[in-house]
């Protein structure tokens, strides 16, 4: 009888360890860390810097250059910044052979803006699903993105943050998420974390 007991108890205590974890609501998921990201990028590949804004439109200035990586000295691709007497343009140029096997810009995360009101999650990590972040998705599998806005709608200077996700053309691989890093001298940083801000460049002559 007291082996019965143990039995029914034992089966009891199961049955309400199953039903409670069930009643559980699920843990929304949440990207890794960005740091966990950025640490995991150690001697970023050599690149050679092409000029990928020529057949877009004529430019003022000079074009502001970031590498979009995701946790291995792979570049996928790079995002340029410019803008001419109306409007600034952000072009996402995939690499030439992720292109080439057939990777493509499935869509796009971008703020501009006092980084102030860059949204963050407790981890500390973008929270690029926030409403401050406008998300783009695109048709085609596109290997180039330009994106353009109207100068008097945005601020002479601004932070900077984006990141874009690709599709991968292996039915079995994930579909990458690379953030614009600033390589200075082949140390990699976020934008944010060198308050770097993008300025409004004239196109005046003199």
């Amino acid at each position: 009888m007291k082996t019965l007991l143990v039995k029914l108890g034992a089966a009891f205590m199961i049955i309400a360890f199953i039903s409670c974890e069930n009643d559980s609501p699920e843990k929304e998921k949440k990207e890794l860390d960005d740091k966990e990201i950025l640490n995991n990028i150690t001697d970023p590949a050599d690149t050679t810097k092409q000029d990928t804004t020529a057949s877009y439109n004529e430019y003022c200035g000079t074009v502001h250059s970031f590498e979009l990586r995701y946790y291995s000295s792979t570049l996928y691709g790079t995002d340029e910044m410019y803008n001419n007497e109306d409007s600034l343009f952000i072009a996402y140029t995939l690499a030439d052979d992720l292109a080439e096997a057939d990777w493509g810009i499935h869509s796009t995360y971008l703020f501009l803006g006092d980084y102030n009101d860059l949204p963050k999650l407790e981890n500390g990590s973008v929270d690029w699903y926030n409403e401050a972040i406008t998300m783009e998705i695109y048709d085609g599998n596109l290997p180039v993105i330009v994106k353009a806005f109207a100068l008097n709608e945005l601020s002479d200077c601004f932070g900077f943050a984006t990141k874009v996700k690709l599709n991968n053309p292996d039915p079995e691989g994930s579909n990458i998420s690379p953030r614009a890093f600033i390589n200075v001298d082949g140390v990699l940083e976020y934008p944010w974390m060198q308050n770097y801000e993008y300025c409004i460049q004239s196109c005046s002559s003199d």
